[in-house]
């Protein structure tokens, strides 16, 4: 088949004597291996064991599209979405693949990518839900598969129990948590504080532009203060110190909301072991852990029992509604849920949204042209005629009205937006409500004396697996398939111990770990798993 013409893109042969299948380049990157862009394919799909079972694969950059070969040969039947930013790539998936099963999203924007998936997918149904990406073409074009990757996968969180997610954020995260686990002393765990404000009335702060009117309000009250990270600059520097900070981002971009009080050692933060490391380890105030059933988050289990776990929502705001509910919170007030426009900011001031734009502008570029960028690339439109909006913001406060309908907890809002079902408040209920605070007593945990036993005794689970990894790597012989048969439960537990042995390296609770026994032991489990694959193909 002809390949489409671009000046931007360059078609090559690969570099590898004897291969047929050529690669690319773009913007002077080469978006698949310059030597073997097939085995390249097989070996980013070899993280999806059982590729056969999906029934959703969404694939964020496709290029040449040597990975949606294999796929359909595997599992010719699942429903297949790519989003490509790049034309060039598109037009030439769409000219070689003629599937009912496939969809071509062509540089669109992630609401339309999620109204088609409403529309078309009973997404409650779904099981397995693949997302992978191309490394290449995802750093190229940065921003849009940042945004589209974020909110679609932020989607299906809301509206999919158990979600298989894909190579590039289970990588981040499992990343994170086992950096976070160096520093595992001193953390506290909220199942410590369930039911801790048991008939308490408390406000959650979020950062919409409407807070910057309700400064006195939030100075004068007594109520507890949940603030969610983006929203704390600004409080402080208006004499506002919330009593607890949330948050949950695993990206370095999340960085910038703790930039200017991330060293204040009279905040206490909420988060999880996902977060950015550079958060934790600077951290100076008290933090608490939840637990949203992230798998790499297993290991601290495995150390210190039931964490506490809290839902995760499309939003911060909505981890920190299921976080004051576990708490007890008989009466919650929204403070900041504005979703639109007001003065043309969606964000209150100070925040790490303003610091980005600070840090890009120039005398060409102020921060009044990036805002102005923002709005004219997202899709605006009036609510009720009157009220600023966009499609993202509009489909954020769907979920989040959503989410109230079923919290069964009274909820007030004192946000200027309105927000469906729940009654709009003034100053004065809030100045009504006379509340003496609780002393709050921190419990922190140390690990080290718990971590040398769980330590030895993982590590004889490891020896027992090793044994049977040596004679597979002897032999290579797998005539005798059905003696190797290992359940997915098994091979995500071998991946665990992985993981495990990591963290062990990591903390240093253990003195030797042999090399080469966690490099046996890790070529054992690709074995281990491509033995799965031909044992269910037959």
């Amino acid at each position: 088949m002809n390949l489409p013409n671009s000046e931007e893109i360059k078609i090559l042969p690969t570099k590898l004597w004897g291969a047929t299948k050529p690669t690319a380049i773009l913007k002077n990157k080469y978006i698949h291996s310059k030597y073997d862009p097939e085995r390249e394919a097989k070996k980013i799909l070899s993280q999806y064991s059982n590729i056969d079972e999906y029934d959703l694969i969404i694939i964020f950059g496709i290029g040449l599209g040597y990975i949606l070969e294999h796929i359909i040969a595997q599992n010719p039947n699942v429903p297949i979405v790519i989003v490509e930013k790049e034309p060039f790539f598109a037009e030439y998936i769409q000219n070689k693949f003629d599937s009912p099963n496939l969809k071509i999203f062509i540089n669109e924007e992630p609401e339309n990518i999620i109204k088609f998936f409403s529309k078309n997918i009973i997404i409650t149904n779904l099981k397995n839900v693949a997302f992978i990406q191309n490394e290449a073409l995802n750093q190229i074009y940065y921003e849009y598969y940042n945004k589209v990757k974020s909110e679609i996968i932020a989607y299906f969180k809301r509206n999919v129990a158990e979600i298989t997610t894909d190579a590039y954020f289970s990588e981040l995260w499992v990343k994170n948590i086992i950096k976070n686990l160096k520093n595992l002393k001193n953390f506290g765990f909220i199942r410590d504080y369930k039911d801790i404000f048991k008939d308490e009335a408390g406000i959650l702060i979020s950062a919409g532009p409407s807070i910057e009117k309700n400064v006195s309000l939030l100075k004068k009250t007594d109520l507890y203060k949940f603030a969610v990270a983006p929203a704390v600059n600004f409080l402080l520097k208006n004499g506002v110190v919330p009593d607890f900070v949330i948050a949950s981002d695993a990206s370095y971009y999340n960085l910038f909301h703790f930039k200017r009080y991330i060293k204040n050692d009279a905040l206490t933060l909420i988060t999880e072991l996902s977060i950015h490391p550079a958060v934790l380890s600077n951290w100076k105030g008290k933090i608490i852990l939840f637990d949203f059933n992230l798998s790499p988050s297993q290991i601290l289990k495995e150390i210190a029992g039931e964490i506490g776990y809290i839902p995760m929502g499309g939003t911060i705001s909505i981890s920190a509604l299921f976080i004051m509910k576990y708490l007890g919170f008989k009466t919650i007030f929204l403070m900041g849920q504005d979703f639109g426009y007001i003065d043309f900011k969606t964000h209150c001031k100070a925040t790490g949204y303003e610091l980005y734009n600070i840090n890009r502008i120039s005398k060409f570029k102020s921060i009044l042209s990036y805002n102005y960028e923002q709005i004219k690339d997202n899709k605006i439109q009036y609510r009720n005629d009157r009220w600023l909006t966009d499609t993202k913001m509009e489909m954020y406060k769907k979920w989040l009205e959503e989410i109230l309908n079923d919290l069964k907890i009274e909820i007030k809002n004192l946000s200027q937006s309105e927000i469906k079902g729940i009654p709009k408040v003034t100053d004065t209920e809030i100045y009504r409500i006379k509340q003496h605070k609780k002393d709050f007593i921190y419990k922190s945990y140390n690990f080290s004396k718990d971590l040398k036993i769980s330590a030895e005794r993982m590590l004889q689970k490891l020896y027992v697996i090793e044994k049977g990894l040596n004679k597979i790597l002897k032999t290579k012989q797998f005539s005798n398939i059905q003696e190797l048969i290992i359940s997915e439960k098994q091979i995500y537990e071998l991946i665990r111990m992985v993981l495990y042995i990591e963290f062990l390296k990591l903390r240093r609770g253990i003195q030797k770990i042999n090399e080469e026994f966690i490099r046996k032991l890790i070529s054992g489990i690709q074995i281990l798993e491509n033995l799965f694959i031909i044992f269910r193909n037959r």
